[in-house]
């Protein structure tokens, strides 16, 4: 019988918060009494967040280096460790010291659905891992060597904590006028330009419409100039990040997303446990979260963005509760407590 709880070292490559770390926090936050958790990564803005969570954060000077991953392991004495995407798995294979990893692959990219140095990366970490974990089906089926990975590999989706997510709702007491909003960041895979092109194309409609960009990223000043050349600046807010973005989200009429590729977006789950509609092209794991007309709309093109936008506008639509494996916190951590077991007992 063991004397301690079993040690988890969560490495993860950013020092930001986004999709991928909000399911780190949701995980350690849920975990059961059996287990204790840590989180690595490099110092950034993640620290904040991390401290109100009460979550045990141990440095990472850098992903890459050696000592620096060396250290943390001899500091928490790991029982297993869950690497969280591709540079995260490789550089944890590679510092592990025999000590069993678990893989974590949070979204799609265009790299690893053909031969690129990313995806032959993971190829090669894959070999060394104890079980792979992928957060959608097409994650999984669209990775260019599946089939290498496909027998080690279990589909958990992503989950959220519907009773805190409400209490993050109640605590703002603030009041907001948004008539739809985008949740995420302003990264390539979002495809924030196109998100500009589709929101513009709605509020040249009606000058009334408001809009709501929750995020940060590199392509800011781009979207930016989109709306300033379609003359809709004025009904556009840039909010930037907030700890706190679930009034904003839950006050909207509907959410837009429309990514190249997803995993299954927690800003996604967040909506549709608000039951906020998203209107979004059919990318990924939005596929297995979202069911046509009932807690959101699929986009073929920008015209139907339009058509679905206004008939929520018109029609006050009110979505329908989805509940599924999606939004269930205890299989979650049922299924992945069973894979760190198994991991430890099958070194």
């Amino acid at each position: 019988m063991r004397e301690r709880k079993i040690r988890v070292m969560h490495v993860l490559n950013t020092n930001q918060f986004s999709g991928a770390e909000k399911v780190v926090i949701e995980v350690i936050n849920n975990s059961s009494g059996s287990f204790e958790m840590y989180y690595c990564s490099p110092n950034g803005s993640i620290n904040k967040v991390l401290k109100k969570n009460n979550i045990k954060h141990v440095e990472l000077s850098s992903l890459k280096s050696k000592d620096s991953f060396r250290k943390a392991i001899n500091s928490i004495k790991p029982d297993v460790i869950h690497a969280h995407d591709i540079r995260a798995t490789f550089f944890s294979v590679l510092y592990s010291k025999g000590i069993p990893v678990i893989s974590h692959l949070h979204g799609n990219s265009d790299k690893m659905k053909k031969i690129s140095i990313k995806s032959i990366m993971y190829l090669y970490s894959s070999f060394f891992v104890k079980h792979i974990i992928a957060v959608s089906n097409s994650v999984l089926r669209d990775y260019k060597y599946s089939k290498y990975i496909y027998k080690k590999t279990s589909i958990l989706y992503n989950f959220i904590d519907k009773k805190n997510l409400l209490n993050y709702v109640n605590k703002d007491k603030k009041t907001y006028n948004f008539d739809f909003v985008y949740l995420g960041r302003l990264s390539f895979e979002k495809n924030p330009m196109k998100i500009a092109e589709v929101a513009a194309s709605i509020l040249k409609i009606d000058k009334k419409v408001k809009f709501a960009v929750i995020g940060e990223g590199p392509y800011k000043n781009e979207m930016e100039n989109i709306f300033r050349h379609n003359g809709v600046i004025s009904q556009v807010e840039f909010i930037g990040f907030v700890e706190n973005p679930y009034k904003i989200l839950s006050t909207s009429k509907f959410m837009i997303m429309c990514s190249k590729f997803e995993g299954t977006p927690m800003a996604a789950i967040e909506a549709i446990h608000l039951k906020v509609p998203i209107i979004t092209y059919p990318t990924d794991g939005l596929n297995e979260l979202i069911v046509h007309g009932k807690n959101g709309f699929f986009a073929k093109n920008d015209s139907e963005f339009e058509k679905y936008a206004f008939r929520i506008f018109n029609e006050n639509l009110q979505v329908q509760q989805i509940e599924n494996e999606l939004m269930n916190s205890e299989k979650y951590n049922e299924k992945l407590e069973k894979v760190y077991w198994n991991a430890i007992n099958n070194k």
